[in-house]
């Protein structure tokens, strides 16, 4: 009898749970059409920690047991990365450019219109930021990206102020002189090059992780094997990559590399479990994260102390001592004792490191993917060399000026690179909004207003508002039979890599910047300036959000371009990227083909081909979301080489 109650116990419970889904979700199905817009219904809400984890187990199962014409509408669309792997074939076929995916209990609107996006990211009290996502980054302290309402302004507002031209200036400095050392390691000290480097990802990691202490911190970082032995620079307080100084267990770039690249470890597991974890992999992350916690702490004592006993007004160039500078914990300064103007101790330790995860990733994932691109698309680099060098008319890195070479680089060809590899693949591929738990929202669009249901999750879609051909200038696929995309945008090429699209007509008018809208009335410090030059094609306001939209839009948006302008001028003023065939061809097959003529030249541009094939399907198959894009499976190695010395300059 009690296994008898048991099992109708539980077929009681399962008939409840079935029900109650299949409730909830014929709800989600109704809000969704009486939206007016286009939706897909969805038998899960695929957001959840436990389906991102392993949805990759369920869905060959799902795909084995159930037929395709039960699953054929939503079978893509449930994948944590179907936005990348999908691209813009949704809106194709549902000839919408925002639709909606109807789940149990939650649904998601998905939106690549730059009016739904403008009109979501203006409306910053109706559409916040759904918070219960980003408290896991208040590792050190509530910051800019985890409040919201009254404490954000508050912290908007403070933290804005250190992003300024003087410190841009400073990011355009460290940036030479860090690309400079990341080039000689990849190229030697005597300049020949011409070395397969398998993994230049984890270099422009280096390199932005080195730009980042200096700007947030006033932290030089050597580069190790090129310039880590300077005992000049180490006596003036730069940091040997080996040195562990006393009273610490790890090296200050070394906790500083392992806490950011591994932030997911210390999101999930408690303190206390990585410590005392049987893998090596969690300890080791608990120690970096205590020993950069220890360095965070000396460093903000110190610029205390310093600000302290300083009498100068305006105090410092880094972002840490300009937070401290308006944190009225100072005698002196403007919030000195005024309750809740200023940060806390935790605030501005929490802030400089949202920053530097921030900066250090997106920047370097970007400079990695312009490598990528140039390498693929050799024709493109040789117009940004000629570009470089009508810049730079030869000379040394030493007499470069931000004041004078930043605009030429940003307003044109080089500028159009940057911008051709942040539309096709922005550093965050949808910006979370959400619609409150108590109310529903209007829209309008069209003149049409348009309800959106209480707590309906909302993704701008970076990914595939970049890709939306009714606003971008685009032109048939350079390749018909083999389109860049197997599902999106097959008979255009937005799919492509094309920095022309981004040069306007010589004869077009340049659009002057209203310099007035830098700030907004609140004093938020939200620039509200496009994202590209007035030299370049300006999207549609909310077409391009590689830095967001609106208010929340990113504080180190200059910083970024600043860093990844300079950086490219380094490598390509000198050398050429290029795709390392080694897979294909040896380095004596490869000189074999290049002297041999005519047929020799068409052998090697087979292989060529296939390097390029293998580099893209990567790109379209391998790119996974960990808080930001990137390749996390399979290696495109490349090669730096000589100007003039490139084995498949051929090409075109």
């Amino acid at each position: 009898m009690k296994l008898v109650g048991l099992g109708i116990t539980v077929l009681s419970y399962a008939v409840y749970w079935v029900v109650t889904w299949a409730i909830s979700w014929r709800k989600s199905c109704q809000l969704a059409k009486a939206s007016g817009f286009p939706y897909i219904a969805l038998p899960l809400y695929p957001y959840t920690r436990f389906w991102m984890a392993t949805c990759g187990l369920w869905l060959p199962i799902i795909r084995k047991l159930l037929p395709t014409s039960m699953t054929d509408d939503w079978i893509d669309m449930i994948y944590d990365d179907s936005l990348w792997l999908e691209g813009f074939a949704p809106h194709e076929k549902l000839k919408s450019d925002t639709y909606i995916l109807a789940a149990p209990g939650r649904s998601i609107l998905i939106t690549a219109d730059p009016a739904v996006i403008t009109q979501i990211a203006a409306r910053r009290s109706h559409f916040p930021k759904p918070l219960a996502q980003y408290t896991a980054l208040d590792v050190f302290g509530k910051n800019v990206v985890t409040t919201e309402a009254h404490d954000w302004r508050r912290h908007r507002k403070l933290t804005s102020p250190p992003f300024t031209e003087k410190n841009n200036r400073l990011v355009w400095q460290e940036s030479i002189y860090q690309a400079a050392a990341m080039l000689t390691s990849w190229v030697g000290k005597d300049g020949k090059g011409n070395q397969t480097i398998q993994n230049a990802h984890s270099d422009t990691m280096k390199q932005t992780l080195h730009v980042i202490s200096r700007a947030i911190f006033n932290v030089r970082c050597l580069w190790p094997g090129v310039n880590d032995n300077d005992e000049k620079a180490i006596a003036e307080g730069a940091m040997n990559t080996s040195m562990v100084p006393e009273g610490h267990k790890m090296s200050y770039v070394d906790s500083m590399n392992i806490l950011l690249h591994r932030i997911i470890p210390i999101i999930v597991f408690p303190s206390w479990f990585m410590k005392y974890s049987p893998w090596g992999y969690l300890r080791e992350t608990q120690l970096a994260y205590t020993e950069w916690g220890k360095y965070l702490e000396s460093m903000y004592q110190k610029k205390k102390k310093e600000r302290i006993a300083s009498e100068k007004g305006d105090w410092g160039l880094d972002v840490m001592g300009a937070m401290i500078d308006g944190s009225g914990l100072i005698p002196g300064t403007p919030n000195y004792g005024k309750a809740d103007a200023g940060l806390s101790e935790s605030e501005i330790l929490g802030n400089a490191f949202v920053f530097a995860l921030a900066g250090h990733e997106t920047s370097a994932n970007t400079l990695f993917h312009v490598l990528l691109f140039l390498a693929l698309n050799p024709w493109c680099q040789k117009h940004l060399q000629e570009e470089l060098d009508n810049i730079f008319q030869g000379r040394p890195i030493s007499e470069w000026d931000y004041d004078n070479d930043l605009n030429p680089l940003f307003g044109g060809y080089v500028g159009a690179v940057m911008n051709e590899t942040l539309r096709l693949i922005p550093p965050v591929i949808g910006i979370p909004k959400t619609v409150l738990e108590d109310v529903g929202q209007p829209l309008t669009l069209n003149g049409k207003v348009h309800i959106l249901p209480r707590n309906l999750y909302i993704v701008l879609s970076a990914t595939t508002a970049h890709r939306n051909p009714k606003y971008w200038p685009n032109g048939p696929p350079r390749n018909p039979k083999r389109p860049a995309h197997p599902k999106s945008n097959v008979d255009n090429d937005m799919e492509e890599f094309k920095p022309e699209r981004w040069i306007l007509d010589p004869s077009a008018v340049p659009i002057k910047d209203n310099d007035d809208a830098t700030v907004e009335s609140e004093d938020l410090g939200v620039n509200t300036n496009p994202d590209t030059a007035n030299t370049l094609f300006r999207p549609t306001r909310g077409a391009y959000i590689p830095f967001s939209e609106g208010f929340r839009s990113c504080l180190g948006r200059r910083f970024a371009q600043v860093e990844i302008l300079a950086t490219m001028a380094v490598i390509f003023q000198k050398y050429s990227v290029e795709l390392a065939v080694d897979e294909w061809a040896s380095d004596a097959e490869v000189e074999r083909m290049l002297a041999g003529g005519e047929q020799g030249r068409k052998e090697l541009g087979d292989v060529w081909w296939k390097a390029k094939e293998h580099g893209e399907d990567l790109i379209i198959k391998e790119m996974k979301t960990i808080l930001t894009i990137q390749l996390r499976k399979g290696k495109i190695p490349l090669r730096f080489v000589r100007r003039g010395e490139e084995k498949f300059g051929f090409i075109s």
